[in-house]
């Protein structure tokens, strides 16, 4: 399982059991021992959210936005499987994932 993918799990128990996101991922994460707020690369990952939903991103290796509006990306249709997002090959892109799904997890 990708850091995102648990850290979504963790948002949406949350959710559950509070009726809304939080509005910091740690909030959310502090029953996953190994929670970091950095990804794989060193670069912080992207969290926003208002309560009525989220988005996560981890701008991959290069460390830098590949110029996608996340919140924009919220109120699209989901376009891949998590199980499609962990098989991805370049570690350049964005990895986003929002309370509907994974927008994109191997390239734009």
């Amino acid at each position: 399982m990708t850091d995102l993918m648990a850290y979504s799990k963790a948002l949406r128990e949350y959710h559950e059991q509070h009726g809304s996101y939080p509005l910091e991922l740690e909030e959310a994460t502090r029953s996953i021992d190994w929670f970091s707020p950095i990804d794989r690369w060193g670069t912080p990952i992207v969290y926003l959210s208002s309560g009525d939903g989220f988005v996560l991103a981890s701008m991959g290796l290069g460390g830098q936005p590949d110029g996608e509006n996340y919140l924009a990306v919220r109120m699209r249709e989901p376009r891949l499987q998590a199980a499609a997002a962990e098989e991805c090959s370049n570690p350049r892109v964005d990895q986003i994932v929002t309370d509907r799904g994974w927008y994109r997890g191997c390239g734009k």
